[in-house]
């Protein structure tokens, strides 16, 4: 696990909170000059590749067809083929290799059903030869986490002129200054202004946020989950989430807890969670495969491989504070 001092991990959480924080607010919340703020921020920006991206409500942006999908392939096919495959359709925000019960995840955001159904039969088709298993899932919300939007899919909100440039230099870049917001979109420092509080006032924008594309934790394990939900499976699966929640680490420079949410379909949840080794990541696993086998159906889950599409959203967070532990979703069960 990479630990770090005290001061950059408070800096490394308010960038995580929000990424446009000043130097001089920085400084305030992790007790220090503005000078050594701006000297860390630089420092973790190398260490951890930090990506500053914009957190979207996708609902809110009309992109209601979410979907997670696992493919098992024999032979393997070339990363090269499906990285081209990948950036071919809108509609993949994320996909990596993976070692496991399943060699492929792929993440899709699209506006309608037939928006994916149309991309996973043309995807399918490419890699007939290779595909022997192929398990989607219809993602109906998170409850931690979320995936950066894909620069094509940002691009079809209905914006127009020097704001939906401005939309588009902050999906590259969400810490960007506002002179420079300005200078690039030709306009005076106060129309970049206004532009600024509108898109970060706007419902779809949930926050502006950094991504880590070099995690601090080497390992990072994909589980997709199914249930038999009888009437003693909210206690459980309530017992099993605050597990979850009490391993975060008081100074590691990332939150173990990448994503969690739920889908409809062969598997109930996603859990996506990162180790410091390759044994804690198998004796979690081991654990969670043992933990409730009277409501739960067995576990498909994978190792990281390699990236291959978009990024992962490792940050580091208040998990207790940030994870929605709503569960309106069970509202008519009936509980013991």
């Amino acid at each position: 696990m990479s630990e770090i001092d005290a001061v950059s991990h408070k800096i490394l959480r308010a960038l995580s909170e929000n990424s446009r924080r000043s130097y001089n607010e920085l400084a305030k919340i992790a007790g220090c000059s503005p000078q050594t703020a701006k000297k860390r921020v630089k420092w973790l920006e190398k260490e951890f590749d930090i990506k500053y991206v914009l957190e979207f409500d996708e609902e809110k942006l009309g992109l209601s067809a979410a979907y997670i999908t696992y493919a098992k392939f024999k032979p393997m096919p070339d990363a090269g083929l499906l990285k081209k495959l990948l950036q071919a359709h809108n509609g993949p925000q994320f996909a990596a290799i993976t070692r496991g019960d399943f060699d492929l995840v792929v993440y899709f955001s699209g506006r309608s059903n037939l928006d994916f159904s149309k991309w996973a039969n043309w995807f399918r088709q490419q890699l007939d030869d290779y595909i022997v298993d192929w398990q989607p899932g219809h993602t109906t919300g998170f409850w931690y986490g979320f995936f950066p939007l894909s620069t094509a899919t940002i691009e079809q909100i209905p914006l127009e002129g020097s704001k939906k440039k401005m939309l588009m230099l902050l999906s590259e870049n969400a810490r960007m200054p506002l002179e420079e917001l300005a200078r690039r979109c030709s306009v005076p420092p106060s129309t970049a202004h206004y532009h600024l509080e509108s898109i970060l006032g706007a419902p779809y924008v949930k926050r502006c946020t950094i991504v880590m594309q070099k995690s601090p934790y080497p390992v990072t394990n994909i589980g997709f989950y199914g249930y038999r939900i009888g009437r003693t499976f909210v206690s459980s699966n309530l017992r099993r989430r605050r597990l979850v929640l009490s391993e975060e680490s008081s100074l590691a420079a990332s939150s173990q807890l990448v994503l969690s949410f739920n889908t409809v379909g062969d598997f109930d949840d996603i859990l996506v969670k990162s180790f410091d080794t390759l044994e804690a990541c198998q004796a979690y696993s081991e654990r969670q495969h043992g933990l409730s086998p009277a409501f739960a159906t067995p576990i498909k889950d994978g190792v990281v491989m390699n990236v291959i599409h978009g990024a992962l959203p490792v940050r580091n967070l208040d998990v207790k504070k940030e994870y929605n532990q709503k569960l309106e979703i069970y509202d008519m069960m009936e509980k013991d």
